[in-house]
């Protein structure tokens, strides 16, 4: 299996909820949420999902979370490759 580990400011609120939204709509529930320490970019916290194994399922799900979440645009190139 593999998974994917996406870091959230949890005091923003709508980053949390868009990754969570994301993954819920596509019938994936979190493995885990663990916080860690506030770093030079404050607070985090590490929100653990199972992926598909179909790697193009897997990169859109991922896509989804930058552009979303994120708000990667468009037009910035993403490069995802498997082994």
């Amino acid at each position: 299996m593999i998974s994917a580990a996406v870091f959230v400011d949890p005091t923003d609120l709508s980053e949390y909820v868009a990754v969570h939204q994301i993954f819920l709509t596509a019938g994936i529930m979190p493995l885990l949420k663990s916080k860690s320490a506030a770093g030079s970019s404050g607070p985090n916290e590490a929100l653990h999902y199972p992926l598909p194994s179909v790697v193009f399922e897997a990169a859109w799900l991922i896509t989804e979370v930058l552009r979303r979440a994120f708000g990667v645009t468009e037009h910035a190139p993403l490069l995802f490759s498997s082994r």
